[in-house]
């Protein structure tokens, strides 16, 4: 080894703590603000531009569909985040489970 070449040994009393697990609650409200941005950009920032560039009629004053698209978008995003996460889930269990079963050979 080289006289001035750098350790990699860690001292375990320098050792960095492990990083946090993030909470809960914080993920869960993130996903909320990715679902209420994506459905406003379907829902009303699409439709303007269209609108403003003669590419959609403009729809008659008291039948604007727009605040309809958006909780139909919302609620629509919010059930692919929740399918997503459980087939995540379920996915994660059949994995540890066959991380033990290897374990107990």
């Amino acid at each position: 080894m080289p006289h001035n070449a750098p350790s990699f040994t860690i001292d375990p009393d320098e050792a960095p703590p492990p990083p946090r697990k993030p909470r809960t609650l914080h993920v869960l409200l993130m996903l909320v603000i990715a679902a209420a941005a994506f459905s406003y950009l379907w829902a009303y920032a699409l439709p303007d531009v269209l609108i403003a560039n003669d590419l959609l009629p403009r729809w008659p004053d008291g039948t604007d569909p727009r605040p309809r698209r958006l909780g139909i978008a919302f609620a629509g995003v919010m059930g692919a985040f929740l399918a997503l996460g459980m087939m995540a889930r379920i996915v994660s269990s059949r994995q540890m489970r066959s991380i033990d079963a290897m374990g107990d050979e």
